[in-house]
C-alpha cells in the first residue's frame, strides 16, 4: 500500500519482579524489563494495562520511565535490565484482578560506553515523607554528553516498588561532574506502605546518554547498584 517494509529482528526480553498496586485512585504497575538474549536490546515502546476478572482491560497507559538500551543477558553491571513504572487513573472500588505488559523491542548494535561514571551520594526522606536520591555523573570521556538518569526502588524480595527518571540540568563536558537529584517517586512518596517496604540497600541507578550534538535517542547505558541508607518515617 505504498508503505516501506523490512526485516525486523525482535529482541528476547521479558518482564520480571513485577507487581500492581492501587493507592489514592492510581494504579501502579512496576517491574523490570530484562534482556534474555545474547545481543543488546532496544526498547522502542512499553505499556501496561490492568485487567478485570474476565480479562478485560479496565485501565491502561504507557511509560517513558525506563532505560531504552539493554546490554546482553548476564551483563556484570546489571545493564541487561531496567526498572519501570506505569501509572493509570483508577477507581478505588474497581476490579483489578491482573495486569499485562506490552512492548516493542528490537535487537540492537553493541554500543561503547562513553566514559561516564555515576556515584550515588545518599538517600533521605524529607519532612513531607518524600524520598530523595542524590548523586552525580562524571564525564571521563572526550565528548560533551547530554545525560538522563533512571532509578529503581525495590523491596527486600526484589520486587520493584517504584521508578523515576530525570535529566541532568546541563550538558556534561569532558572532565566535568554534574549533580542530580530524584525528588519525586510517584508511588513511594504517596503510599506509606510502599515507603515502608523500600529496601534502602538496593537502589540500582542507571544512566543513558547521548552526545550533545546528536538528536538521536539514548545511545549508551551503564548500570550500577549504588548503596545508600535511610529509614522511612513511621
Amino acid at each position: 500500500t505504498g508503505q516501506n517494509t523490512g526485516d525486523v529482528d525482535r529482541a528476547d526480553v521479558e518482564v520480571q519482579n513485577a507487581q500492581m498496586t492501587l493507592a489514592g485512585g492510581t494504579l501502579y504497575i512496576t517491574g523490570e524489563i530484562v534482556n534474555l538474549g545474547d545481543a543488546p536490546a532496544l526498547i522502542n515502546s512499553f505499556a501496561g494495562a490492568a485487567l478485570d476478572g474476565s480479562g478485560m482491560v479496565v485501565a491502561a497507559d504507557y511509560t517513558l520511565t525506563l532505560t531504552r538500551y539493554l546490554a546482553p543477558a548476564g551483563d556484570e553491571g546489571g545493564a541487561d535490565r531496567t526498572p519501570f513504572i506505569i501509572t493509570a487513573d483508577a477507581a478505588e472500588d474497581g476490579d483489578y484482578s491482573d495486569f499485562a505488559t506490552y512492548f516493542d523491542a528490537d535487537v540492537g548494535d553493541e554500543m561503547l560506553l562513553p566514559g561516564l561514571s555515576l556515584d550515588l551520594a545518599g538517600a533521605y526522606f524529607d519532612n513531607f515523607d518524600s524520598l530523595h536520591l542524590v548523586g552525580s555523573v562524571t564525564n571521563n570521556g572526550s565528548e560533551t554528553m547530554n545525560v538522563a538518569v533512571v532509578a529503581g526502588l525495590y523491596d527486600k524480595d526484589g520486587l520493584v516498588l517504584d521508578a523515576a527518571t530525570t535529566s541532568l540540568p546541563i550538558y556534561v563536558e569532558p572532565g566535568a561532574t554534574v549533580p542530580f537529584q530524584f525528588a519525586y517517586f510517584s508511588n513511594v512518596n504517596w503510599n506509606s506502605d510502599a515507603a515502608q517496604a523500600v529496601d534502602m540497600d538496593k537502589q540500582p541507578v542507571q544512566f543513558f546518554a547521548m552526545t550533545a550534538s546528536r538528536s538521536a535517542t539514548a545511545a549508551w547505558t551503564i548500570s550500577r547498584s549504588c548503596m545508600a541508607r535511610a529509614s522511612p518515617k513511621a
